[in-house]
């Protein structure tokens, strides 16, 4: 407690002022105050003036780092004495502050008293959650926490300061016992916590509430409260192979299943792709089985791959999508190749293949006829490459003792997954020929033809007969 009076400076042409005495505060209830964070108290000041000229007390009482008083109620006894109610406030946020409030008076000569109330502060438990350890595991979520307490100022201040932890939860089970912090757990690994929460199946609202009570506070218990909800985790949708390879006209099925983490009821459906899909529902678990006889769909221009997307979701919004690909698989598609060959000579050929599903091509020639000679060999289309095709060049050639006529060489391609098509390669064979006039009567001309063996002259007629 502190008292100071200012004695007359003779700075005023009040007369009153040049024999003036300080008022003094005789009274200040009570002596100190007890506040918790986020409550208010108050205080009340008394003071008399023997000079009777009291000033009225501040409306409001303000410092730097001090807690803030507000006049609530004041009363004179024409100067000769007051009385005042402060009402005191602790804030809910700002930094700690100063346990102190100066309550003064002063009189109409600017003389005046002070005194400083001390206030002792009182602030909540904290809790704080430690998401780097918070995680699930085991079907259980697993919630870390620290607790602090500002008012621990050591055993040798607080001995018997205690806080205690304890949990609420709904909509799931947990095992926490209630635990005391006391002075001799400062460090952080002793206020470290952690609660394993079970949460229960098709209910909303999961969730846990930590509290640490604090109770050596002289006006009631301080609370710190930690609010958690248990994220709800989405079901799990499992669909076995994801690329499927079939062929035109077969009929596939593929079992589609999903769980739920936390045994919640899920539903199944189909939400992209061909086939049959009957949505299905189960608690924790679902599975039914998607079917699809596949279409002939190996035309040049029409689509082999296609995309099968479902969906997961529980009754709380939470989901997943899986997806899978069918590829249909088509024989490449052979085109037939013609060469001309001269007898006793060779020639080339090339034949078109038709295979977008396979990146390259094996081919094996098929019996050739005696006296031809035929190799082969595949390359990438070189007019539209990488758009699915590819050519097979032929190099071919002949004997000069083979006959003229055309000759048929089989040959099969073979893509990668094993299908194939096969094709022919004809051969024209051709010999040295005399050519031949034709017509051989020509009107004012001679007609000649030759032969291996020299000229040979003809008949001129002349026309009209």
């Amino acid at each position: 407690m502190e008292f100071w009076a200012t004695p007359h400076c003779g700075c005023t042409d009040d007369p009153r002022c040049f024999v003036n005495t300080a008022p003094t505060i005789v009274e200040v209830s009570p002596a100190y105050l007890d506040l918790n964070k986020g409550e208010s108290g108050t205080i009340t000041v008394r003071a008399v003036d023997a000079q009777q000229n009291l000033a009225p007390f501040p409306e409001e009482i303000v410092g730097p780092g001090y807690l803030p008083a507000k006049l609530v109620e004041d009363r004179y006894d024409d100067g000769a004495a007051g009385e005042a109610t402060y009402r005191v406030e602790f804030p809910t946020e700002g930094e700690q502050l100063r346990s102190l409030v100066p309550v003064s008076v002063l009189d109409t000569c600017g003389q005046g008293d002070l005194k400083n109330v001390p206030v002792r502060l009182f602030y909540p438990p904290v809790i704080t959650p430690i998401h780097e350890g918070s995680r699930w595991g085991d079907g259980s979520y697993l919630q870390m926490f620290l607790v602090d307490d500002p008012d621990f100022r050591g055993c040798n201040y607080d001995r018997w300061e205690v806080v205690e932890v304890t949990v609420t939860g709904q909509c799931g089970n947990f095992y926490y016992p209630p635990r005391l912090i006391s002075c001799w757990c400062v460090h952080e690994e002793c206020r470290t916590s952690g609660l394993a929460f079970k949460p229960e199946p098709d209910c909303c609202e999961r969730k846990f509430t930590i509290e640490a009570r604090d109770s050596s506070s002289p006006v009631g218990p301080q609370k710190g409260m930690l609010s958690v909800s248990v994220p709800n985790r989405p079901p799990r949708l499992g669909l076995g192979n994801r690329v499927l390879k079939v062929r035109p006209g077969e009929t596939i099925t593929a079992r589609i299943s999903a769980d739920d983490p936390d045994g919640d009821t899920i539903t199944i459906t189909q939400t992209l792709g061909p086939g049959v899909f009957v949505p299905v529902q189960g608690q924790g678990w679902a599975s039914s089985t998607w079917t699809w006889t596949v279409p002939d769909v190996c035309g040049e221009s029409l689509r082999r791959v296609f995309v099968v997307g479902f969906n997961a979701a529980d009754s709380y919004e939470a989901k997943s999508e899986a997806s899978f690909v069918v590829r249909v698989r088509c024989p490449p598609k052979a085109y037939d190749a013609f060469a001309l060959v001269p007898r006793g000579g060779s020639s080339t050929a090339a034949a078109y293949v038709y295979a977008p599903d396979s990146p390259s091509l094996s081919i094996k020639v098929g019996d050739v006829p005696f006296g031809l000679s035929v190799s082969a060999h595949v390359e990438d289309d070189p007019f539209a490459p990488g758009m699915g095709g590819f050519m097979v060049e032929f190099d071919v050639s002949a004997e000069s003792t083979l006959c003229d006529g055309v000759y048929a060489v089989p040959f099969t391609v073979t893509d990668q997954d094993g299908l194939s098509s096969q094709a022919t390669l004809y051969v024209h064979v051709v010999g040295n020929r005399p050519p031949q006039c034709s017509p051989e009567v020509l009107e004012g001309r001679t007609t000649v033809a030759l032969s291996p063996t020299g000229e040979k002259r003809g008949m001129v007629f002349l026309g009209p007969y």
